[in-house]
C-alpha cells in the first residue's frame, strides 16, 4: 500500500489495517506533493443551507450535523466511517487560489502541531457538496464538544479566578508549543478556545496564523484585509507591522480581561473605534473593573496588555511561571506580623486623638473600614506587606470590611457605647482628655479599671483574637465569621 492509498472501513473492522495506522496515513497526506490544487476551485455555497448537506460524504467522513462557521470556512460534526469515531470537518468558503492554499496551509500548519493543547488534524483532501459539481478543499479535525469560553460570555457569566488561570496556562502551553514549529496564531480569542470533555482548553481556528518563514508567509498573506480580530488584537498588529508570539501574548491578555470582567478591555461602537482605544489607551485596572480577581493575576493580565511587546513577557515560559506563583496559595500572616499592624493602627488612632479627640477616633474607625474594602490594607498592614481579603481571593466589599470593625473592636466599641449611654460623655471625654494631655499613667489606669471590671468580656475577647494562634490557616474568630483571612502580599 503507498502512503496515497486510503485503506477502506472494512479493512479497519477486519483488523488488517490497524486505526493508529490509518492516523498515520492521514497525517501523511497533508505532504504537498499528495495535494495538487484541483482546477476550477471556486465557491461552494455550503453556508446557504448547511443541514442539506447532512448525510454526504467528504470521502471517507460523512456529515452528521453543521456546528459553525468563520471567515474562511464552515465546519461540520461528522462521522469517520474507516475509523468509526466522531470528527469535526471544516469546508472551505473562499473562492481563489490564494484562499485556497491558506486554507491548506491552516490544515498543514496545525497538524504539525503535537500539543494536547490544540485541536489535532487527521485529513485533509478535497469535496464536492454542491449539485452543480464545484469542488472545495476540506481538513477533518478532532471533534472537541465542551463547547468554547466564548460560551462563558454568552451566559452572561465570568470565569472563576481559579478557572481563569487554569485556562492561561493551557492556552499559554499551546501557543509555546505553535512557537515551536514557527507558528504565530494571531486570532486568540474566547470563540477560538474550545473545552474538551475534561474541561481542558484547546486552541482551534490556525486561519491567520503566521509562519515565522519570512518567505512563506509573504506569499499567504491577504493584502489589504484586516487579520484578526479588532477586539483582540494587538496594537502592533492593528498597525499591519510584522508579529511575534508577543502579538498572542496580547491577544490572550485581552482575551482573559474579557471573561474575567465580563467586558472587553477595549469597546467602541465602530472597529476604527475600538482599534483606535487598542493603540492608544491604556485598559482600564482590571482590579477596578472585577475586584474579586486577585492581584497576581491581574498583574499577569496588565503585563500581557502592554502596548510596547517590549514590556510584554519575553517567553510562553515567562508567562507559565507568572501563572503559576499567582495560582500558588497566599502565605497566611501569623500572630507577629498582625500585632505589629495592629499596633501601628493604634498610634495612629493615638495620634488622631490627642489632635482631634473624640471625632479622631471616629475618623480612624470609618478609615479602616474603607482601606480594608478598598485595599485590603490598614497604614499598620501595608507596612507589614500583609493584606485583608476574603477566604476566595477577593476584597472583601464594604459591608464585609464593616463588619470585621465591628467584629474585631466589639469590646472597646461595647466598653466606649456603655459609657456613652450610663454615664453621658462625661467618661468618655475624660478617657480622651487622658490621651490628648499624653498622660500615660492616668490613661493606662482608666484602662485597667475598665479591664479588672469586665474580666469575663476581655477573656473572651482576648480568646477570640488568640484563636489566629491556633487555627492552622491563623484566622481569629471575626475572620471566621466573616470568611476572612490575612496573608502576606505577593511582591
Amino acid at each position: 500500500m503507498t502512503r496515497h492509498d486510503r485503506p477502506d472501513a472494512t479493512l479497519v473492522e477486519a483488523g488488517l489495517v490497524r486505526a493508529d495506522e490509518r492516523t498515520a496515513i492521514s497525517r501523511d497526506t497533508l505532504s504537498d506533493d499528495t495535494l495538487p490544487e484541483p482546477s476550477g476551485v471556486r465557491r461552494v455555497p455550503v453556508d446557504s443551507d448547511p443541514w442539506s448537506h447532512v448525510g454526504r460524504r467528504c470521502h471517507h467522513f460523512e456529515i452528521t450535523a453543521p456546528i459553525g462557521h468563520g471567515g474562511m470556512g464552515t465546519v461540520y460534526a461528522a462521522w469517520d466511517r474507516a475509523l468509526h469515531r466522531r470528527v469535526a470537518v471544516k469546508v472551505l468558503l473562499g473562492d481563489g487560489t490564494e484562499e485556497h492554499e491558506r486554507f491548506l496551509d491552516e490544515a498543514r500548519g496545525q497538524a504539525r502541531l503535537s500539543s494536547p493543547h490544540v485541536v489535532h488534524v487527521y485529513y485533509v483532501g478535497h469535496t464536492q457538496l454542491a449539485e452543480h459539481g464545484g469542488k472545495s478543499a476540506f481538513f477533518a479535525m478532532e471533534l472537541v464538544e465542551g463547547g468554547t469560553l466564548g460560551d462563558v460570555l454568552a451566559r452572561g457569566e465570568t470565569l472563576e479566578p481559579s478557572h481563569a488561570i487554569e485556562h492561561m496556562a493551557g492556552v499559554a502551553m499551546g501557543l509555546r508549543d505553535a512557537l515551536a514549529v514557527g507558528i504565530v496564531h494571531r486570532d486568540i480569542k474566547p470563540n477560538n478556545l474550545l473545552l474538551d470533555a475534561s474541561g481542558q482548553v484547546r486552541i482551534a481556528d490556525f486561519g491567520v496564523a503566521r509562519h515565522l518563514n519570512p518567505n512563506r508567509d509573504a506569499e499567504l498573506t491577504l493584502t489589504g484585509r484586516f487579520v484578526g480580530t479588532p477586539l483582540y488584537m494587538a496594537p502592533e498588529q492593528v498597525r499591519g507591522e510584522p508579529v511575534d508570539h508577543r502579538a498572542d501574548m496580547y491577544s490572550l491578555g485581552c482575551t482573559f480581561y474579557h471573561l474575567l470582567a465580563g467586558e472587553p478591555p477595549f469597546r467602541g461602537a465602530s472597529v476604527g473605534e475600538i482599534v483606535g482605544r487598542q493603540l492608544c489607551e491604556k485598559a482600564r485596572p482590571l482590579a477596578e473593573v472585577a475586584p474579586k480577581v486577585p492581584r497576581a493575576l491581574a498583574e499577569v493580565i496588565e503585563r500581557l496588555l502592554e502596548k510596547e511587546p517590549g514590556r510584554r513577557f519575553e517567553s510562553w515560559e515567562a508567562v507559565l511561571t507568572a501563572l503559576e506563583a499567582a495560582k500558588k496559595p497566599a502565605r497566611r500572616a501569623g500572630v507577629p506580623a498582625r500585632g505589629a499592624a495592629c499596633a501601628i493602627d493604634v498610634i495612629v488612632a493615638i495620634t488622631l486623638a490627642r489632635v482631634f479627640g473624640w471625632p479622631g477616633l471616629l475618623l480612624h474607625l470609618a478609615a479602616i473600614t474603607v482601606a480594608h474594602a478598598r485595599f485590603g490594607q490598614t497604614l499598620g498592614k501595608w507596612l507589614m506587606s500583609i493584606e485583608v481579603r476574603s477566604t476566595s481571593g477577593e476584597r472583601i466589599g464594604m459591608l464585609a470590611s464593616l463588619g470585621r470593625t465591628i467584629t474585631s473592636l466589639w469590646l472597646p466599641l461595647l466598653v466606649a457605647l456603655t459609657l456613652f449611654v450610663t454615664t453621658g460623655s462625661s467618661s468618655f471625654d475624660l478617657a480622651v482628655a487622658h490621651v490628648q494631655a499624653r498622660d500615660a499613667n492616668a490613661f493606662a489606669r482608666l484602662l485597667l479599671a475598665t479591664v479588672l471590671g469586665n474580666g469575663v468580656l476581655c477573656t473572651l475577647y482576648a480568646a477570640g483574637l488568640s484563636a489566629a494562634l491556633l487555627h492552622p490557616a491563623k484566622r481569629a474568630v471575626h475572620d471566621l465569621l466573616l470568611s476572612s483571612e490575612v496573608v502576606y502580599r505577593l511582591p
